[in-house]
């Protein structure tokens, strides 16, 4: 078994031997199985349920991405990881023995969580915190709904697993060669992206579903296609999932190993979330009333503004987590192409199409009321603002910020995008019947029309002062 690993992917099994030695296995193995016995013989199973899907959830979302960035982090300090960018690894055998090499332990102490999760759903519990002093046949059915929950609940949490572990590894590869500071910055933001995208599938999935489902006169189907109240399909969800982020991992290990640049991630990782939001969001547009705004907005577009707002945050992302070139940036400025353009800038192009698509299905839209003209405007307001701060980026990479240059631009983007906005609407500054926060925050559609058009006209007036100065630049 030893040799055909060895022949597999030596560096998974590298990983294994270094980190998950039978002393320390079996220590964690009696550790969590005496951390489980303490607390059934203190409460119950269901107490015992509930700490091990806390446990699980933060051994996944936390502990996870910390002990791989600070595996890549150690053997960049021990100068081995230009050794091994240099050896015959392939990118999917680095990708794998860098994403399970170095958390067995914490892989183990996973599954002993999950194990406990397990035993605390199906064992026989005494009482629910929920619901009090309650009659036994509603513990019952309540009892009943979390069972038939659990392998879908469980399969989500390790989707959300997979997720967390190799968006931590694509970062901390793209950052292992810069400061300290990147790359601890680097399992923050895994943690962060961790929670804020997978923990939606377990949301949506209650919602829709659940008790919302029952109410919907029809059944929610992703862009028409796909019915969304069956668990298959968000089984699926959480395995496209993984499939994104594992995706972005191996572009990481396919550029350290090659020196090349391949920017396919970010199309295909910020795409394929923006799609699958933008079909949830068409499914809820198309059988809950209540999504729907006024003036016959319907589905469709509420579908692209749904893979707009993706696309936008996607961009702001990669511009503060991409690894930062300031030769590629200038050499960019000096002579703009499709190859040696940065992510970021490819996701823009995206978001661009996206309100092209938006204004064009609005156009024949069957009603064009108010809503319609402020939702239009709302876009091109949006698009707007990204252009200039994506301008921004580029400015400071170009210039003459030596330490942290993307620090810098996120700085630029919280003053400009929130505490100048934030510091005119507390003031209650007006001019006339335009409040003066619109000339620098995305647009708030419950503005008059004319208001809408002047806060348009301020977002582009923006990136346009700021397309001018990069072509300025760019010529000296």
């Amino acid at each position: 078994m030893t040799e055909l690993l060895a022949r597999v992917n030596p560096e998974l099994l590298r990983g294994w031997r270094a980190e998950a030695t039978r002393l320390r296995l079996a220590i964690t193995l009696l550790l969590s199985a005496g951390v489980a016995w303490c607390i059934q013989l203190a409460w119950d199973w269901g107490a015992l349920g509930r700490a091990g899907a806390l446990a699980f959830g933060v051994l996944s979302l936390v502990v996870t991405p910390i002990r791989i960035v600070g595996a890549i982090a150690e053997e960049h300090n021990r100068h081995t990881w230009q050794r091994q960018r240099m050896s015959a690894l392939s990118p999917a055998q680095l990708m794998l023995g860098k994403a399970f090499g170095s958390t067995g332990l914490t892989d183990l102490a996973a599954l002993c969580a999950l194990v406990c999760w397990g035993l605390g759903v199906y064992m026989p519990a005494d009482s629910f915190p929920l619901l009090g002093g309650q009659p036994e046949e509603m513990i019952r059915e309540v009892q009943r709904v979390i069972r038939e929950g659990f392998p879908l609940d469980a399969w989500l949490l390790v989707c959300a697993n997979m997720f967390a572990r190799f968006l931590a590894l694509a970062l901390a590869i793209r950052n292992c060669d810069r400061s300290t500071a990147a790359r601890g910055r680097s399992f923050v933001v895994a943690i962060l992206l961790s929670l804020l995208l997978t923990s939606p599938l377990t949301a949506l999935k209650e919602g829709l579903t659940g008790r919302l489902a029952q109410d919907m006169p029809d059944s929610p189907m992703w862009f028409g296609l796909l019915p969304m109240d069956n668990d298959a399909f968000w089984a699926l969800s959480g395995l496209v999932f993984v499939a994104l982020a594992s995706c972005w991992c191996w572009c990481a290990a396919r550029e350290t190993l090659s020196g090349g640049r391949f920017a396919v991630e970010a199309v295909a990782v910020s795409l394929g979330l923006g799609l699958w939001w933008a079909g949830t969001a068409y499914a809820a547009g198309a059988t809950a009333d209540f999504v729907l705004i006024e003036a016959g907005y319907g589905p469709g577009r509420i579908a692209t503004a749904a893979l707009l707002l993706v696309l936008v945050a996607s961009a702001y992302l990669w511009g503060v987590a991409e690894r930062v070139d300031r030769r590629r940036a200038r050499e960019f400025l000096a002579a703009p192409s499709l190859v040696s353009a940065p992510a970021w800038l490819l996701i823009l192009l995206m978001a661009a199409v996206t309100v092209a698509v938006h204004l064009v299905t609005g156009a024949f839209s069957e009603s064009d009321e108010l809503g319609y003209v402020q939702l239009n405007f709302w876009a091109v307001g949006l698009l707007g603002f990204l252009v200039r701060d994506m301008g921004i980026l580029f400015l400071v990479l170009a210039g003459r910020v030596k330490r942290w240059p993307e620090l810098a631009a996120l700085a630029s983007w919280l003053v400009l995008g929130l505490f100048l906005p934030g510091a005119l609407a507390g003031a209650d500054a007006v001019v006339g019947d335009f409040e003066l926060y619109l000339l620098f925050s995305p647009i708030s559609i419950e503005q008059s029309t004319g208001s809408l058009v002047i806060a348009a006209l301020s977002a582009w007036t923006q990136a346009a002062l700021m397309a001018g100065w990069l072509v300025w630049r760019s010529r000296s």
